[in-house]
């Protein structure tokens, strides 16, 4: 071994370590997250947007829906009126449901559109939430990051 890599060595085992722990906080977010989206898919609000019968969600279930996912996604709210302070109740809550991964298909049959307006309707929150950055990006995309 020559005297460069002896000096080194320690160094090597500082990042390694640094690597490490890195590695383990972002273990556990990607298992928070999952573990999140499992709460998610098996609540009973979850089940009524997503299985219910095709009618107007009423404003307690809409408050109910996304309650909860800001349970399981904390920032969200403070992060979509950060960047759109004057977005519409719908589309916050159409920001919620992608967030959710309802589908576009659904989406329209609880807002009582077509799912091209939901497309459209995505497409231009996407546009606004994205911000500076020049990648186009989906709206499932842009939420999902956070």
């Amino acid at each position: 071994m020559n005297s460069k890599s002896i000096k080194n060595e320690p160094a090597l085992r500082l990042e390694k370590k640094l690597l490490e722990l890195e590695n383990n906080r972002l273990s556990g977010q990607r298992e928070g997250k999952q573990k999140g989206q499992k709460q998610m898919y098996s609540s009973d609000i979850y089940n009524l947007i997503i299985n219910g019968p095709v009618q107007m969600v009423s404003e307690k279930e809409k408050e109910a829906f996304m309650a909860f996912t800001d349970e399981l996604f904390p920032g969200l709210h403070s992060w979509l009126v950060r960047l759109y302070p004057s977005i519409s109740p719908d589309d916050l809550f159409v920001c919620y449901l992608t967030r959710a991964g309802i589908r576009g298909k659904r989406i329209a049959e609880l807002f009582f559109i077509s799912k091209q307006a939901v497309s459209a309707r995505r497409k231009r929150l996407a546009e606004i939430l994205k911000g500076d950055e020049t990648v186009t990006r989906s709206l499932e995309d842009i939420l999902a990051s956070l």
